[in-house]
Formats: C-alpha cells, sequence, structure tokens
C-alpha cells in the first residue's frame, strides 16, 4: 500500500478465459514449505518494479491439495520504485 492509500495492482493476462484480469502482485509457492517472504519479494519487483525495505512477514496462510497462499502487505514508507 502507497503512503496516500492507494494498492499497487497489475494487469495479468489469463488464458484460460482469454482476458486481463486487474489483481494485487502475486507469486505461487512452487514447494510445500517454501518461504514466502523471497517469493513476495520476487514477486513483487517482477510483477510491478518495486521493492521494498520492510514488508508484515506475519503471513495469513491459506493451503488447499494443491496451493499455498500467503498474504504479505509491504510497509508503504518502504515501496520503492
Amino acid at each position: 500500500m502507497m503512503p496516500d492509500g492507494d494498492v499497487i495492482l497489475v494487469r495479468q493476462l489469463r488464458p484460460g478465459i482469454r482476458q486481463a484480469l486487474v489483481e494485487i502482485p502475486a507469486e505461487l509457492l512452487d514447494q510445500r514449505g517454501e518461504d514466502a517472504l523471497p517469493c513476495a519479494t520476487c514477486g513483487l519487483l517482477e510483477e510491478t518494479g518495486y521493492r521494498h525495505t520492510e514488508i508484515d512477514s506475519s503471513a495469513r496462510r491459506v493451503r488447499d491439495a494443491k496451493t499455498a497462499l500467503a498474504l504479505l502487505l509491504a510497509d508503504a514508507r518502504g515501496v520503492l520504485p
């Protein structure tokens, strides 16, 4: 989240539905037990061009049989282009 309250979103082409969707930046945790923090750091940079200096690592984790999801929030003061 940016200091003014704006949220960084990305437009992702989703071939399965043949449309672009607006989403929060995200990376898939490829391996069971993979650390979400480096994954989120990489995803933020790759998808938005932004880096962070602080990130809330008290992640909410959601898991089903195929997918693991961790939600992390970058400190707005730490988001840099």
